[in-house]
């Protein structure tokens, strides 16, 4: 771990539209910590490496997708617990 954080953050926005989910990649450099800001080049990952990681993500929903579609309903109940169960 960096101390302090360095201070940026990234990831998705899924929004659900009629022809499945529009996903949208952010990254937001604005916060870096002054101590980091003139020792590492920012974007730290490259905006190639993030349009990479849509393509990983897109992969790994239609997996679950499947999972899900040809699973039992049963099934899709194992490991869920009610908070009255614990």
């Amino acid at each position: 771990m960096y101390d302090p954080p360095i201070g940026y953050v990234y990831g998705y926005v899924l929004e659900p539209v009629e022809s499945g989910t529009l996903t949208t990649s952010y990254y937001d450099w604005s916060n870096v910590h002054e101590k980091y800001r003139d020792s590492i080049k920012f974007p730290i990952i490259p905006e190639a490496s993030l349009r990479a990681t849509l393509g990983i993500l897109a992969r790994t929903l239609r997996r679950a997708e499947v999972r899900v579609a040809t699973a039992s309903p049963s099934s899709l109940d194992e490991g869920v617990r009610d908070a009255d169960d614990e």
